[in-house]
């Protein structure tokens, strides 16, 4: 990892794709927030944070690309989902990394379960460019 990482503040770009928040409907067509990582390069990494829900329910997170922030075409991004089972005891952290083709990334929610509720937050970041 380069040294300059340890500043990230001022060496990584990302933001939330899913601001912290407790839902009870998939987020299936398009992300709530589209992330830009024109400015950046190398992995991406996706931090997934889950809180305690109602009862037990399953996230399945896939993440997601698109050349268009606001209205553009989601495609997937070649890598498998992220499965996660949450109750009432658990807060959990799942991070994955993955490389992008297109400028805007996303995530995408699918729940199931008895009672849909999910508090989560989706957090994408990659290095920005450096030149030498």
């Amino acid at each position: 990892m380069p040294a300059y990482l340890g500043d990230r503040r001022n060496n990584t770009t990302g933001g939330l794709t899913l601001a912290p928040a407790v839902i009870t409907a998939d987020v299936a067509t398009n992300p709530s927030i589209s992330v830009d990582l024109g400015a950046g390069e190398g992995l991406v990494t996706m931090t997934v944070m889950t809180g305690a829900v109602h009862a037990e329910t399953t996230a399945v997170i896939t993440p997601v690309e698109s050349t268009s922030g606001s209205n553009g075409t989601w495609t997937t991004l070649g890598v498998a989902a992220d499965t996660v089972t949450l109750d009432t005891t658990d807060a959990t952290t799942v991070r994955r990394s993955f490389n992008r083709t297109k400028r805007y990334v996303g995530a995408l929610v699918d729940l199931s379960g008895s009672t849909l509720s999910a508090g989560i937050a989706i957090l994408v970041e990659q290095q920005t460019k450096h030149t030498a």
